[in-house]
């Protein structure tokens, strides 16, 4: 019996603890949803960003809805996209030596939805498009790792051999796991990096459960397939 009460007490004092974990993210009145576009219909990036570019401004406009953003792999989801990349202002790595950090894909909006501060710089606008510079964020988690000891704002990033220059750093968010240490990520304007899924994240006033039929039936409104 003791034993059993010594092993409970360790089990509470660690839930205790996961559940005081800051997770970088809000998660209340939130409420999530996930776009894939077919490709016969949007085979090309133009009319992939022409879709979301409509629907976005779109949802932000419904009634009782505070934010509204879209990531391709949402935290805790399970899903991952650990890509290699160079930075310009470094010396060349080796081949198979490039560093390696978590890729996502996002749009204006998303960590303001859920509550992700930016620590320095800016955050993506719907200026960030084709026409515009090519741009990244970093989280600090990635700022430390690769740019010990210098301003990594202004540093260029090279992804798939196109350079990008990092224009705002944010906070940590736990992707994996709340008991997890958050990794080195770097993020793309979804308009100078389209992805064909999405997963809108929608920040409601009380419980958010009652937006999805709206959003949904906004979804359908520009696409009825």
């Amino acid at each position: 019996s003791v034993v059993l009460l010594f092993g409970a007490g360790l089990l509470l004092q660690s839930l205790w603890h996961l559940l005081r974990t800051d997770t970088g993210y809000r998660t209340t009145n939130i409420a999530t949803l996930t776009v894939g576009l077919p490709g016969a219909r949007y085979p090309e990036t133009p009319q992939i960003v022409s879709f979301y570019d409509r629907l976005l401004p779109q949802l932000q406009a419904l009634p009782g809805v505070d934010r509204v953003g879209f990531v391709n792999i949402l935290p805790l989801s399970g899903g991952y996209s650990g890509d290699s990349f160079t930075i310009d202002e470094h010396p060349t790595p080796a081949p198979g030596r490039e560093p390696n950090a978590e890729h996502r894909d996002i749009s204006e909006g998303y960590f303001e939805t859920l509550g992700v501060p930016l620590k320095k710089g800016r955050l993506f606008t719907a200026h960030d498009d084709t026409d515009a510079l090519k741009v990244a964020l970093i989280n600090e988690s990635m700022a430390r790792a690769f740019f010990p000891g210098e301003d990594a704002l202004a540093k260029h990033i090279k992804y798939n051999e196109v350079s990008r220059e990092i224009v705002g750093i944010v906070g940590d968010i736990r992707h994996f796991g709340v008991a997890e240490t958050p990794r080195p990520e770097y993020y793309f304007p979804f308009r100078q990096d389209a992805l064909s899924e999405q997963t809108f994240v929608v920040r409601g006033e009380g419980d958010s459960a009652r937006l999805v039929p709206a959003v949904r039936a906004a979804i359908r409104a520009q696409d009825p397939e």
